[in-house]
């Protein structure tokens, strides 16, 4: 099975430990998404470091044109999707 590795830690695993990310900076639930994707874990620390530009993102979405409110608003949507169990 492919593994994935999370954009933050660059802890390496299988896909359904992560949460894919698309090149909208929106989470994707299925697995039917195409296009470029990445993978962030479902560790707090790690959906939180999205918000503050630190990760790999861009790179692996191949985008140098994030912008921080944008990593803000998709880090406090998957962490609301987390706490709440909805992922």
């Amino acid at each position: 099975m492919p593994e994935r590795m999370c954009v933050s830690c660059g802890i390496r695993n299988e896909r359904s430990a992560f949460i894919k990310i698309s090149t909208r900076l929106e989470p994707q639930n299925t697995n039917n998404s195409t296009g470029r994707n990445a993978y962030v874990c479902r560790k707090i620390d790690c959906i939180q470091k999205l918000a503050g530009g630190k990760t790999r993102i861009g790179m692996s979405l191949k985008r140098t044109n994030i912008k921080k409110e944008d990593l803000i608003k998709l880090s406090n949507e998957i962490l609301t999707k987390v706490i709440n169990g909805q992922d």
